[in-house]
């Protein structure tokens, strides 16, 4: 079999108040960790302190937050991998909608009807170079963005949409979802993939050159996926202590063998990344920026093992050309962010190198603390901390850092980003000139150039603030 690494060098209408979306089952496994979605609608973990050997995360509301499951309720509720991000069902948005799928937040309540989980109760965003996807209450995918070759999965190549769109297919209860050149969910029903096909990573026995709807891979000879990443013109899953990988032309799967299962796995332009479930890192791939964290600077075809300080990793993601994580550090109020890789637009959190060969802390006022996500692009990164508030650095030209920049010059060194309207930020994904987060009310939030397609055809976008999406 080829290495992985070388598949790698190719290169609402109107639901907006959420109900109980919450959690579902399906979608409590956070930095690893199996959870269960209990009856009030929030993930608990494991915690032998408690009679009943679990405890709600820190972000459910009121005295939910961080409090011992009672131990009547403790048989209750469902277990499940994919990892998403909660919502507090108790705060209801106000908004009004308007016809583009956009919304300015308003100081009424809505009168819409509460959310189904169709088109709202938004649990997970991510986001490729071009195009942007979010799973809904129900699990579905929503696209928008470019979508010329059929990323977004709605049936046509269309150059562009700027408000989310179904793909066709009617995918629901989706548990994992990745974006990059091309994008893929997995559910119940298996991989499903759509977009460019032109390198085989949508389906390597299949040669056409784009899938305009959703696909099915059929993985049946190689087991269940439990991870997901997409890159430009790469898939990975990881499926037990292996991980497959398909793209770059070939007309087979490459399998690798790991020494743990994938716990989640990350695919860069030239890298790719995984985190196990022994809490380890391991990269492979193209070193010619430092992103595997302690390479040589040479292809390596053999897994790198990042060194981290002697800190176990919690949460993964890799960008074009540099990787990001968060760190136990000294407890669960106390992680680090750490990044490595190219940093020529300061994307690694670096100030002045051009590249950062090993993790190191994220430089500016991005203190150790309770991280929660962190979303590594092109040319900026962001992370997110369980106050809800968004740091980011990097390249600032389209506002995709601080869209109320005076100027928008790089962001030198990491900094709270006081977005206005303000976002209680609990999930967040960066494009190349956008910024996507999830509010605790599961509103999906983007700002930047929202029209990134004009950058390639003038040079030029309008910045805009955070804007609220919803389907048109």
């Amino acid at each position: 079999m080829r290495s992985v690494l070388l598949l790698a060098l190719v290169a609402l209408p109107g639901c907006i108040e959420v109900a109980a979306f919450a959690c579902r089952p399906g979608t409590c496994d956070l930095d690893g960790r199996a959870g269960t979605c209990e009856p009030e609608g929030w993930c608990s973990y494991p915690d032998d302190a408690c009679d009943s050997g679990r405890r709600f995360e820190s972000r459910a509301p009121g005295a939910l937050g961080g409090a011992c499951v009672e131990p009547a309720v403790a048989t209750t509720g469902s277990t499940g991998g994919g990892t998403t991000r909660m919502t507090d069902p108790t705060l209801s948005p106000t908004s009004s909608s308007t016809t583009s799928g956009r919304s300015e937040v308003s100081g009424s309540t809505s009168t819409n009807p509460p959310c189904d989980g169709h088109g709202c109760g938004w649990t997970k965003v991510e986001s490729g170079p071009l195009h942007t996807c979010a799973l809904d209450g129900n699990g579905a995918p929503w696209c928008w963005g470019v979508g010329a070759s059929g990323e977004l999965g709605i049936g046509s190549n269309a150059t562009f949409r700027d408000c989310p769109a179904a793909p066709a297919g009617e995918l629901v209860d989706q548990d994992l979802l990745s974006v990059g050149g091309h994008t893929c969910a997995l559910g119940p029903e298996g991989l499903h993939c759509w977009g460019s096909n032109g390198a085989r990573q949508v389906d390597w026995t299949m040669g056409q050159n784009q899938f305009l709807e959703p696909h099915p891979v059929d993985l049946s000879e190689y087991g269940t996926p439990t991870s997901l990443g997409v890159g430009i013109g790469a898939t990975c899953v990881g499926i037990g202590n292996q991980l497959l990988c398909w793209g770059g032309g070939a007309t087979e799967v490459d399998i690798l063998d790991i020494p743990a299962p994938v716990v989640s796995v990350k695919v860069g332009d030239d890298h790719t990344c995984g985190l196990l479930d022994d809490d380890s890192l391991w990269c492979l791939g193209s070193d010619a920026q430092g992103q595997l964290g302690g390479g040589n600077g040479d292809q390596s075809n053999v897994p790198v093992s990042p060194d981290l300080n002697g800190q176990a990793a919690l949460l993964l993601d890799v960008g074009a050309r540099h990787t990001c994580a968060i760190t136990d550090g000294d407890g669960p109020d106390a992680r680090d962010v750490k990044c490595w890789g190219d940093n020529r637009a300061l994307q690694a959190g670096g100030v002045v190198e051009n590249q950062i060969d090993a993790p190191r802390d994220v430089s500016g006022n991005l203190v150790s603390g309770a991280w929660l996500d962190v979303a590594a692009g092109e040319v900026h990164s962001c992370a997110i901390n369980e106050a809800g508030e968004v740091w980011c650095w990097g390249t600032n030209t389209y506002g995709q850092v601080d869209p109320h920049a005076e100027d928008f010059e790089q962001q030198l060194t990491a900094a709270r980003i006081d977005l206005e309207p303000a976002i209680d930020a609990v999930d967040i994904a960066v494009a190349t000139t956008i910024t996507c987060a999830l509010d605790r009310d599961a509103r999906w939030w983007c700002w930047g150039c929202l029209e990134p397609w004009m950058v390639s055809e003038s040079g030029e976008c309008t910045v805009s603030p955070p804007t609220l999406f919803e389907p048109c």
